[in-house]
C-alpha cells in the first residue's frame, strides 16, 4: 500500500509514477509491429512506486471489442488497485472475415486461424499477434518495473481463443493463462515452449457469441467432459478437455470440486509426478451463465477475483509461489502469505497512557515503520514484526480556556511541554463549522495530538472567527476560516498572530521556536495560508485541494494527505487531482513537500477498539455485524461508502434493530471508523508517523548524518546560513550535502558549493570530518 510519495524526490500526476513520468491510472500506449501502429491500455495502481517489481495481468477482449472497452467494463483495473499488479488491455486489429455462423463481416479479431471458427476473406492477411504481445511485454519492461516471472494472461471469447494460442506460443514468458468462453478448436496436438498452468471457464447457457440457449443440468458436467461426440454443442466440452490433456500431457482423470449452485471445477494434473507442483489444468462450468465474462456484477461469479487468486500462485519458473508465516506481535495481520503479497498490519490499541511509536523486527519491507497501520511486502521467508509503544507525558492535559482576542473571546486548547524539551509548536484548525476542541475530543484527531505532544511539540487549537461568532463574515455560505491573504483584513490571521504573541509573552516558547500549521478540510486550506503568510516552518493539510497561490509562489514546506474516496464538499476526485497537480508545482520549484493519497484498507476485527471504552470483544461483535449484513467483500474491504448507511441510520434508527444494543454515541463512532477504512472525507490517524517524520525534518529535529569525529555544528563551518544560491566553506575541502532523510544530494572538493538545484528546506553538510545544518531559503 505505498501511497506515500516524497515529492522532493518523486513527482506525480494527475498523478505520476516514479522516474518514468507515467500517470497513475489509465494510460494509452502505442508501438509499431509489422509496420502497423498498435495500441494497448495500461492501468497503473496508486500503490506502484517503481521501487519493487510488480506482477502484470493481460486481459484480451472478445470479437468486436478493444482494449479500452475491457479496461472500462470488467473490474480488472479495480482489482489491480487492491492487489498491486499492473493490468494491461491490448487491442486487436480490424479485419474482413467470414464467420462460420454469421458469414462475411468487418470486425476486430485476434488472429487465431486456422484454430478458430472463422477465416479471413480472400486478400485479407492477418498480423502476427504473438509478435505484437511480445513487443508489448518488452515495452512494459522498458517503461515500468515489472516482475518478469509473474506475467499472467486472461482472455474472453475470441480473446479466450487467443489466450489458448498464447498458452502454447507465449508459454516461455507467461506464468499462467486463463481462457473464458472459447479455447482450442483444431483437432491437433501442440507442443508448448513450456508446460504452464491453464484455466478454462464456460457457462451452462453459452452457445457462442450472441447465442443463449437453455441451460444444461450442472450434474451433467462430468458427462460432458468425459464422453466424446455428444450432440450437445457438437461435443465441445469434451474436445476442449481432451485437447488440453494432449497439449500439456495431462492425466485423463480429474478431481471434481465446487458447488453446483454456482460453479463446478474439474482439475487435471500432469502425467509426470515430478511436475505436479508446477502446473495444472482447471475446467470450470458456471451455472446460469451465457456468452458473457462474469465479474460479480453482471453475474454472481467474479472471474477477475477468482482468476487472479488462482494465477498468482504460479511463477514463470514453474513453481508455486512460496508461502511464509507472518507473526505480528502486539498487533494484527498474522497469517500465511505468498512471497510478494502486500499485507496490511495494525498495532493493538495502546493501553496505560501509551501511544504507538514504531515497528520492530523484520521491518525491511515495511512501507513506513512509524505508522501504526502500514503495509509490508511479504519476503521469501518467515518474519516477525512487533509494535512498540511509548509513554505519554505524565503531565499531558489539553487545557481549555477562553482568551479574549481582538474580536471576541476564543476557546483555545493547549499543551506545552517543559521549555527545555520543546521542539516546536503545532497549531490545529478544524474544517467548515468545526470547533478546535474536535482535535482534542475525537479519537482519530486526538491520536496525532498525543503523538506530537509525546515527541516534544506544543499543541494549540482554536476556532475560526466565524465559528466563534456564529456568523458568516465573508458571506460565502459556510462558517470557516477566511482565505484572504491580507494580515489586517483576515480576522483569522489576526487572531493567530494575537494568540502566538499571547503565549510568547507567557514564556511558553521563544521567538526562534518553529511553528507548524495543521488542518483538516477547510482548516487544512487555512493551515497552508497561515504558514505561508507568516513564514512558519511548514504546513500539513488533510483532505483539501492545495492552494493555487502557494503552490505557484510559496516557499514553505508543505505536507498533503488526501483520501481516495473523499466525498466532501469541493474535494472528491476533482479535489484530489487538483491537489496532485499543485503538489507538482511545489516539486518543480523544489520546495520541500510530501504527498499522501490514502486508499481503502481492509476492516480488521479489532478496529473499533480504537474507540474509547470499547473492548476487543465488543469490537469483534461490531465487526461480525458489519460482515453479516453483507457490507464487506471476501477480503473485508467495504463494498460501498458507509456515508449513506449512516445517514439512513440517523433518519431511521429502528430499521437497524441489531444496533439498538449499542449506545448511539458508540454507533456514530463506529461509522467514523468505517469511513476511515473506506477513506471518505474525514481525518485519519493511519499516517501519523509519516506526519511526525515530516515535522521533525522541517523543524530540524532529525539528524540524517552522524559522525563520531563531528567537531562542531557551528555556522563557522560555512556561510552564509541561511543561504540562497551559494554557500562558502572556511577552507578548500571535500564536502557532501545530504537531505534530512540521509540521501546524498551532491558532493565535491572546493571552497564552496552552488545551491541552485536545492529547494527550500534544511540540509546537512559534511565537510571533512565535520558536519552542520544548512538552511536554504529560496
Amino acid at each position: 500500500m505505498k501511497y506515500i510519495f516524497s515529492l522532493s524526490l518523486i513527482w506525480l500526476s494527475s498523478i505520476l509514477c516514479v522516474a518514468q513520468n507515467i500517470p497513475y491510472g489509465k494510460n494509452r500506449f502505442t508501438l509499431i509491429s509489422e509496420n502497423v501502429e498498435r495500441e494497448y491500455y495500461v492501468h497503473i495502481p496508486l500503490s506502484y512506486d517503481g521501487s519493487t517489481p510488480v506482477p502484470v495481468v493481460f486481459m484480451l477482449h472478445g470479437t468486436g471489442g478493444d482494449g479500452e472497452e475491457f479496461y472500462n467494463r470488467f473490474g480488472w483495473k479495480e482489482l489491480s488497485e487492491k492487489e498491486n499488479f499492473i493490468a494491461v488491455f491490448p487491442s486487436s486489429l480490424r479485419y474482413k472475415i467470414i464467420d462460420e455462423l454469421d458469414g462475411p463481416k468487418t470486425i476486430t479479431k485476434w488472429n487465431t486461424p486456422p484454430d478458430a471458427g472463422w477465416i479471413f476473406q480472400p486478400g485479407e492477411v492477418g498480423k502476427d499477434d504473438i509478435l505484437y504481445l511480445r513487443k508489448v511485454i518488452a515495452d512494459l519492461q522498458n517503461k515500468l518495473k515489472i516482475n518478469s516471472k509473474r506475467i499472467y494472461l486472461s482472455g474472453f471469447s475470441n480473446g479466450g481463443n487467443m489466450a489458448a494460442k498464447c498458452s502454447i506460443e507465449l508459454s516461455d514468458l507467461l506464468a499462467a493463462v486463463c481462457q473464458s468462453a472459447s479455447s482450442f478448436n483444431l483437432d491437433t496436438t501442440y507442443i508448448p515452449k513450456r508446460k504452464l498452468p491453464v484455466l478454462f471457464q464456460v457457462g451452462d447457457r453459452d452457445y457462442g457469441p450472441g447465442n443463449e440457449g437453455p441451460p444444461v443440468a450442472m450434474y451433467l458436467f462430468d458427462t460432458l467432459i468425459s464422453i466424446p461426440n455428444l450432440p450437445y454443442l457438437n461435443g465441445k466440452h469434451y474436445r476442449i478437455a481432451n485437447l488440453h490433456q494432449r497439449h500439456f500431457e495431462l492425466e485423463n482423470k480429474y478431481t471434481m470440486t465446487g458447488d453446483s449452485s454456482m460453479a463446478l471445477v474439474a482439475t487435471y494434473l500432469p502425467k509426470t509426478n515430478t511436475a505436479k507442483k508446477g502446473f495444472e489444468f482447471k475446467y470450470i462450468f458456471i451455472k446460469n451463465l451465457d456468452h458473457e465474462y462474469p465479474n460479480g456484477k453482471n453475474h454472481p461469479y467474479n472471474s477477475p477475483v477468482l482468476q487472479w487468486n488462482w494465477m498468482k500462485q504460479y511463477t514463470l519458473d514453474g513453481n508455486a509461489v512460496s508461502t511464509h508465516a507472518l507473526s505480528v506481535i502486539n498487533g494484527y495481520g498474522s497469517g500465511t502469505y505468498a512471497n510478494g503479497d502486500t499485507i496490511h498490519i495494525w498495532s493493538s490499541e495502546p493501553q496505560n497512557n501509551k501511544t504507538f511509536n514504531t515497528w520492530n523486527g523484520n521491518t525491511e519491507t515495511l512501507e513506513e515503520k512509524t505508522n501504526w497501520h502500514t503495509t509490508l511486502l511479504m519476503p521469501d521467508k518467515d518474519i516477525t514484526v512487533s509494535a512498540e509503544y511509548i509513554n505519554l507525558p505524565s503531565d499531558l492535559n489539553y487545557k481549555g480556556e477562553m482568551i479574549q482576542g481582538p474580536y471576541s473571546k476564543k476557546e483555545v486548547f493547549t499543551y506545552f511541554p517543559p521549555k527545555n524539551k520543546l521542539k516546536g509548536v503545532a497549531w490545529f484548525f478544524a474544517g467548515s463549522g468545526g470547533y478546535g476542541r474536535y482535535w482534542v475530543i475525537r479519537t482519530e484527531e486526538r491520536k496525532l495530538l498525543d503523538l506530537l505532544a509525546t515527541s516534544g511539540y506544543a499543541i494549540i487549537t482554536s476556532d475560526a472567527e466565524e465559528v466563534t461568532q456564529n456568523k458568516d463574515l465573508d458571506q460565502n455560505g459556510s462558517f470557516g476560516h477566511q482565505y484572504v491573504l491580507d494580515t489586517v483584513k483576515n480576522e483569522d490571521l489576526v487572531n493567530i498572530k494575537f494568540l502566538k504573541n499571547y503565549f510568547l509573552a507567557q514564556g511558553k516558547y521563544d521567538v526562534s521556536t518553529p511553528h507548524i500549521a495543521i488542518g483538516f478540510s477547510a482548516g487544512g486550506a487555512f493551515a497552508e495560508i497561515v504558514a505561508g503568510v507568516y513564514r512558519w516552518a511548514g504546513s500539513l493539510s488533510h483532505n483539501t485541494g492545495v492552494s493555487d497561490f502557494f503552490a505557484s509562489n510559496g516557499s514553505i514546506a508543505h505536507y498533503q494527505n488526501n483520501s481516495l474516496n473523499d466525498d466532501g464538499p469541493n474535494v472528491g476526485m476533482e479535489g484530489n487531482v487538483k491537489a496532485a497537480e499543485n503538489m507538482l508545482k511545489y516539486q518543480n520549484r523544489k520546495v520541500f513537500n510530501q504527498w499522501i493519497l490514502q486508499k481503502p484498507q481492509p476492516l480488521h476485527p479489532e478496529r473499533f477498539s480504537r474507540i474509547e471504552g470499547v473492548t476487543s470483544e465488543q469490537s469483534l461483535a461490531i465487526f461480525n455485524y458489519v460482515k453479516q449484513t453483507g457490507l464487506l467483500d471476501s477480503k473485508n474491504y467495504l463494498k460501498t461508502s458507509p456515508t449513506p448507511i449512516q445517514d439512513d441510520y440517523e433518519a431511521h434508527p429502528t430499521k437497524y434493530p441489531a444496533l439498538q444494543a449499542f449506545p448511539s454515541a458508540l454507533v456514530m463512532e463506529a461509522f467514523i471508523q468505517l469511513k476511515a477504512v473506506y477513506t471518505t472525507h474525514l481525518f485519519r490517524s493511519d499516517y501519523n508517523g509519516s506526519a511526525l517524520k515530516f515535522i521533525k525534518q522541517i523543524t530540524g529535529v532529525v539528524t540524517a548524518v552522524s559522525d563520531k569525529n563531528d567537531e562542531t555544528k557551528s555556522a563557522k563551518l560555512f556561510f552564509p546560513n541561511p543561504a540562497r544560491d551559494f554557500v562558502r566553506f572556511d577552507k578548500n575541502s571535500s564536502y557532501s550535502i545530504y537531505d534530512f532523510q540521509g540521501r546524498k544530494i551532491k558532493s565535491g572538493n572546493a571552497d564552496g558549493a552552488d545551491l541552485y538545484e536545492l529547494g527550500s528546506g534544511s540540509y546537512v553538510i559534511k565537510i571533512g570530518n565535520r558536519a552542520g545544518k544548512l538552511v536554504v531559503m529560496k
